[in-house]
């Protein structure tokens, strides 16, 4: 793996909403947040940010993809909105894998080291491999960072595939316990038996010897998953995606589907056909977790035809 520094700025753009704070309008741009809410990072061609986590002090950490380079940047702002000189100096951290291409950042933060942790799909030959790494407060990586069974990776990790996915994994979704346990959710691929996509939840902790991966196949149908959220107790994790439901004349129809996973119960599942149309789709997209044993979806519901949808949130 080759890991190297950069001090430079990206083209993408934060804004910071208010949400009932004094006699601010709810849902209007915070004018204190940098300039005028709104801060600016130019000069580097990237999509996103697309992950973001924030620590207790307000630190906000992101990550974005640069395709023309195959690999993610890692940057951060303080709580006001401006640069946060202790990380990088002010700039941007690339992570590369040599001869790989990363897609698909997911940020959280770990309450045990206080470093961010970023997981990324690396794709190499066919195979679309698991990247975990943690990253200081400075923006250097946490060497104590390492699982037992990759001698010689410190602060990132390109894990193997698990059994179950021969192809690999793409992590949509994490969550970060109080001890410092990882939480990972996606879709698994093996592409040779169908499902050809099926949902997968891991869990890890740096120094034991491997991420522990189960592989969930629903009812034999293809599932992305696209979200995850766990419960305070940390008791019970829930995952929201897309599930493929096929008639008998293959025609295919997608559905929101929502899974309830735990370590030692095993997992559940529900799925929500809420589309008023023959073979629509409806998609998951993202899930949390509400007080009084609730979880609520958000997504997209298709309404009529394919052209016309609807946003849509589910309890």
């Amino acid at each position: 793996m080759k890991f190297t520094s950069l001090i430079a700025r990206i083209g993408v753009v934060f804004a910071l909403a208010v949400i009932g704070l004094g006699a601010k309008a709810a849902g209007n741009i915070d004018g204190s947040f940098a300039n005028a809410g709104t801060a600016r990072i130019s000069g580097i061609d990237a999509y996103g940010p697309t992950a973001m986590t924030v620590h207790p002090d307000g630190l906000i950490v992101y990550a974005a993809v640069r395709p023309g380079f195959h690999d993610v940047v890692v940057g951060a702002r303080n709580a006001n909105g401006s640069p946060a000189d202790g990380f990088a100096l002010g700039g941007l951290i690339p992570i590369a894998i040599a001869g790989g291409s990363l897609s698909q950042p997911v940020l959280g933060y770990d309450p045990v080291s206080g470093a961010s942790v970023l997981a990324a799909t690396d794709l190499q030959g066919g195979i679309y491999r698991l990247l975990l790494c943690r990253i200081l407060n400075d923006g250097t990586l946490d060497a104590s960072f390492h699982l037992t069974n990759y001698p010689g990776q410190t602060g990132c990790i390109v894990t193997n595939p698990p059994a179950g996915a021969p192809n690999g994994l793409n992590a949509t979704g994490m969550a970060i316990s109080r001890d410092g346990v990882i939480s990972l959710a996606g879709t698994a691929f093996d592409f040779a038996h169908p499902p050809l996509f099926k949902a997968f939840y891991s869990l890890v902790q740096s120094g034991t010897v491997d991420v522990a991966t189960q592989v969930l196949n629903v009812s034999g149908n293809n599932v992305t998953i696209s979200g995850l959220a766990v419960d305070d107790e940390g008791s019970y994790a829930y995952m929201s995606g897309t599930i493929q439901l096929v008639d008998g004349q293959e025609n295919v129809d997608e559905a929101i589907l929502a899974i309830r996973i735990n370590s030692v119960l095993g997992w559940t599942f529900n799925i929500f056909n809420t589309n008023l149309v023959p073979r629509g789709s409806d998609e998951g997209n993202a899930i949390v977790v509400r007080p009084g044993s609730k979880i609520a979806i958000v997504g997209v519901a298709e309404e009529s035809s394919s052209i016309f949808h609807q946003c849509a949130i589910y309890q």
